[in-house]
């Protein structure tokens, strides 16, 4: 419910005036750009950031198979 695209301006917004124990998830088709995201902000400082590191491609294969695979 809470799921926004991550963009330059957003990104910005984060590190400029988000508390840095704010939990960020980040997922993608895959998981290599979540992952690369997730790295990111954790060099940022941020302390709660969790990746779905398969993507939705493997948590609707391994998990959740309701969800669509696209």
């Amino acid at each position: 419910d809470n799921s926004v695209l991550l963009d330059q301006e957003l990104v910005e917004e984060i590190l400029g005036s988000w508390d840095q124990n704010t939990p960020l998830m980040f997922f993608c088709h895959m998981g290599e750009r979540s992952r690369q995201a997730s790295q990111y902000f954790t060099s940022q400082g941020f302390q709660q950031v969790y990746n779905i590191s398969d993507g939705i491609k493997g948590w609707s294969s391994n998990v959740d198979s309701l969800i669509p695979q696209y």
